[in-house]
């Protein structure tokens, strides 16, 4: 079983601003599901859905990757002119860039389970992370973390995590009324495409302080 002391720590230690809405009925898949595709949206990734699980389709919410390819890019120059990379410098980029994807997917995935935490808050972190399976939340960001820093010891991608979870807790505590507005939603048709998340999340008029 994978333990996630690092991330309880960082909700344990925060002010819950849901508390308003724990008062109102909501699945908790709901709320972990919009949790990632808020936050996701929030960060510009490219969010393709996010559904309910039902009888024979688990839920979820799908968040595309940065691609592998090493596109060619432009370097400025001191007297401001442009040239085209070299395929080192192109290559450098491209791991720059995917280094930043990891980070942000990080904090995406670990914003599901912490809307949830924070609406319910009775919940272990077992519960809300699924630490009981490698697919899961937790699963899932320790894959990525070794990806970020294959070198890395436990202790520096502890670190990592906390920073990147911290980072996912101010903008699930920023943005919790868009959360629930999507997890609302969520309830009602089941199913989201990236679009109507997006427009759900610009024209949400519950705001948290």
């Amino acid at each position: 079983m994978i333990t996630d002391t690092v991330s309880s720590q960082v909700y344990t230690n925060r002010p819950m601003s849901g508390r308003s809405y724990r008062r109102l009925p909501m699945d908790e898949n709901a709320i972990h599901e919009a949790g990632h595709a808020v936050v996701a949206t929030l960060l510009h990734l490219k969010v393709s859905y996010s559904r309910m699980p039902s009888l024979n389709i688990r839920g979820g919410t799908v968040v595309e990757r940065m691609p592998d390819a090493n596109p060619p890019c432009f370097v400025r120059l001191r007297d401001g002119t442009l040239r085209q990379s070299t395929e080192d410098e192109a290559e450098d980029a491209s791991r720059k860039a995917r280094r930043w994807d990891i980070r942000n997917q990080i904090i995406c995935l670990g914003a599901g389970p912490g809307a949830q935490q924070i609406l319910f808050p009775e919940r272990s972190w077992v519960v809300c992370w699924e630490s009981n399976h490698l697919d899961g939340d937790q699963g899932r960001i320790e894959a990525l973390l070794l990806e970020h820093s294959p070198d890395s010891t436990r202790e520096m991608r502890d670190a990592l995590k906390y920073e990147l979870v911290s980072r996912a807790a101010e903008l699930v505590i920023r943005n919790f009324g868009a959360i629930y507005s999507v997890a609302k939603a969520l309830e009602e048709i089941r199913y989201l495409s990236g679009p109507e998340i997006k427009w759900l999340v610009e024209n949400s008029r519950v705001k948290t302080k």
